[in-house]
């Protein structure tokens, strides 16, 4: 609603309107004013003070209209336009973005072609649409995302039962095996996939939920299945029933696959049939899987087999010979002081298959001191040192059962408290200061063995540090795609689930890769996603990214922000404008879609 003012002779008449949206004879959408209120001349009004019809819009649009006829009518008045350009809701246009590669990478033709082989009678394509555009711009429960429907500038879907978005889910997860094979082909087609190095991690999601699903098990007590949503070792430090997720993503920070694994799944145990199922799925070639220490034992690296692999190793968790070595300051490049010291050895293991056959491999042992690192841990036990400190004045403080961790830095004995001899009669506590000074001698170093036996050190550090790639998708899955808590409830929906926030993942990434590239940044393992766009300003730059109807049947945009140009420049698409025609528009998502099929 706003205030508007039109002349008659000399006389200035004042009325309140609104536009109202009705489809014109060509079927698009025109707005046409409607009267609410003819407040009359506005003489009748003026105080004699200047800019009184300013000075009423703006108090109508704040609640406290000047003349009390509008009283009525400003609960229902959100905003109130200045000008007369009358607005309809503002639509989504940045979506066409998003939907230009979603038609890009096939999704659309193996979703068409999977409803017609199974005889789907709703709009499956519209509808996953609208959950993966959903998931980028505005991520909400799916019933909400359905809601959404009519705020985008074309419509997605005509479907107007919102039954059917849980519909969609069941064929979604049906479809999950096709819908990644067509993304890895299209995405390779040109030669672009980069999967000579791979990472590999894993993390977890949970659900407001109290108790574990139940395991399907036959007559004799076998289990058929085990039930997914299961209480495990939470990465959010969570009570509830968890979801394992472990994902694939290649040297580009693309991802590759992923696979989901009840919540008590230990990390290591979903390597190997993650690593098959990939090799049996994808061409990928030879692979150097890149991982974190919650995957090193020797099956997953025998199940690599010609593969290579990098991986961080627990020094703490090392033989006696090889945590000597580790921590020998012989061999260290630089001088003693300096902020960071490297070295590393190549040695032959032998290790022991499934059929206890011995096999022997070369592998390197790679181990830097960091004095970063060092003053991190330092911080990190800076805490649990104190109160050690704290035990040995009063024990009593700190009853051992009580503190996670503290039983195997105290002793008791019991001693005679005149003559120091050990008997029953009293129990001593105190610290045992090897075990304090064996825990603290370790801060600052890091271990990672390789099968890549010829690469340099820093070549292999570089390698490493790439995995913080990896890390950055689950906050992106987690953070902007608002994947948790998750509240569906049925097994193939909860894959559905995490197939639209892969699918919306695959999209995201493929976007800020173009924009690496604009900046003329390196795309591989070096960079992370932060240095080009992050997900969040790529998400805020196209959710604002919006169009309002005027009253001539044209179309307002909003005006671009920084970012919406770089992302716009980044595909060589020219923005269509601050006012567009129906056919501008159209015109500007044709030429996306032709523009991302050159990029893919």
């Amino acid at each position: 609603m706003h205030i508007e003012s039109h002349s008659s002779g000399n006389n200035t008449y004042i009325r309140l309107a609104e536009g109202v949206s009705v489809v014109g004879p060509n079927g698009k959408p025109i707005l046409k004013k409607k009267i609410l209120l003819n407040l009359g001349n506005i003489q009748k009004y003026d105080d004699g003070q200047p800019d009184y019809l300013q000075r009423l819009r703006d108090s109508f649009s704040k609640g406290e209209p000047l003349i009390p006829e509008l009283l009525p009518f400003v609960d229902s008045q959100p905003v109130c336009p200045t000008s007369t350009e009358a607005y309809l809701d503002p639509k989504n246009l940045g979506y066409l973005i998003l939907d230009a590669i979603f038609d890009g990478l096939e999704i659309s033709s193996v979703l068409t072609r999977h409803k017609s082989r199974k005889k789907v009678n709703y709009d499956l394509l519209g509808l996953a649409k609208l959950l993966v555009h959903g998931r980028i711009l505005h991520p909400q429960s799916k019933i909400k995302t359905f809601d959404q429907r009519d705020d985008y500038t074309f419509k997605i879907t005509e479907e107007e039962d919102p039954h059917k978005i849980y519909y969609s889910l069941d064929e979604l997860a049906a479809a999950k095996s096709a819908l990644l094979k067509r993304l890895n082909t299209v995405i390779n087609r040109r030669g672009d996939r980069r999967t000579d190095l791979t990472y590999y991690d894993v993390t977890n999601y949970y659900f407001e939920i109290d108790e574990n699903d139940p395991d399907e098990v036959d007559e004799s007590g076998n289990v058929l299945h085990k039930g997914l949503r299961k209480k495990g070792v939470s990465k959010e430090n969570r009570k509830q029933p968890l979801v394992q997720m472990g994902l694939l993503i290649d040297r580009e920070g693309l991802p590759v696959s992923y696979d989901l694994y009840p919540g008590n799944t230990l990390d290591h145990s979903t390597f190997q049939p993650s690593m098959e199922r990939f090799g049996e799925e994808f061409d990928l070639g030879r692979i150097i899987v890149v991982a974190d220490r919650g995957m090193i034992n020797f099956k997953n690296i025998l199940a690599l087999k010609d593969n290579g692999y990098v991986m961080s190793k627990s020094i703490k968790k090392c033989n006696a010979e090889e945590k000597s070595w580790a921590i020998d300051q012989n061999g260290f490049s630089g001088e003693d002081g300096d902020d960071f010291r490297v070295k590393s050895r190549v040695v032959s293991k032998e290790l022991k298959d499934e059929n206890g056959k011995k096999i022997i491999i070369k592998q390197k042992q790679l181990v830097y001191w960091s004095r970063r690192f060092y003053n991190r841990e330092l911080r990190e036990n800076e805490s649990f040192l104190k109160m050690l400190e704290e035990f040995v004045a009063d024990p009593n403080r700190f009853p051992i059962t009580r503190y996670k961790g503290l039983s195997k830095f105290i002793e008791t004995c019991q001693v005679d408290k005149t003559t120091g001899e050990i008997l029953n009669t009293k129990a001593i506590q105190f610290v045992k200061e090897e075990k304090v000074k064996e825990f603290c001698k370790y801060f600052g170093y890091y271990m990672i063995v390789t099968s890549e036996t010829e690469e340099v050190d820093d070549a292999i550090i570089d390698i490493y540090r790439g995995l913080t790639r990896i890390e950055s998708c689950f906050r992106t899955i987690k953070s902007e795609f608002r994947a948790r808590p998750i509240h569906v409830k049925r097994e193939d929906h909860i894959e559905a689930h995490f197939l639209i926030c892969y699918l919306a993942l695959t999209i995201m990434r493929l976007l800020q890769r173009e924009i690496l590239r604009e900046k003329g940044l390196p795309t591989t393992h070096t960079f992370d996603w932060e240095e080009g766009l992050s997900g969040k300003r790529v998400q805020t730059a196209l959710s604002k990214f919006r169009t309002d109807i005027q009253v001539d049947g044209t179309y307002k945009l909003s005006r671009p922000t920084e970012d919406l140009d770089l992302i716009l420049t980044a595909l060589n698409i020219q923005h269509p404008g601050a006012n567009c025609s129906y056919s501008d528009l159209i015109q500007f998502k044709n030429q996306l879609k032709k523009r991302i099929k050159e990029v893919l």
